[in-house]
């Protein structure tokens, strides 16, 4: 984490309070962008996220960039998204 997001995390503790160590919610990638006008944009390229639906924590090691999660976890998070559904 850069010093300056670390010290806007400290200072906002709704972000705080987040869950973290897991995951948190599915969505779609709908497309790559180079531009778009959001406060979550940065960097060369962003992905464009649609139909997202947030879950219950579901406990998971997170990695750099795109990853498979265990299999384990992945029942996990379908068993949360449709309970989520219902």
């Amino acid at each position: 984490m850069t010093n300056a997001l670390s010290i806007a995390l400290l200072a906002d503790p709704e972000e705080m309070a987040m869950p973290r160590g897991g995951i948190v919610g599915v969505a779609r990638i709908t497309d790559c962008v180079q531009a778009m006008e959001s406060r979550w944009f940065f960097g060369r390229y962003g992905f464009v996220l649609s139909d997202a639906q947030p879950i219950p924590l579901v406990k998971c090691r997170g990695h750099l960039g795109f990853f498979y999660p265990s299999a384990d976890v992945c029942q996990q998070v379908a068993a949360a998204l449709l309970e989520t559904l219902q």
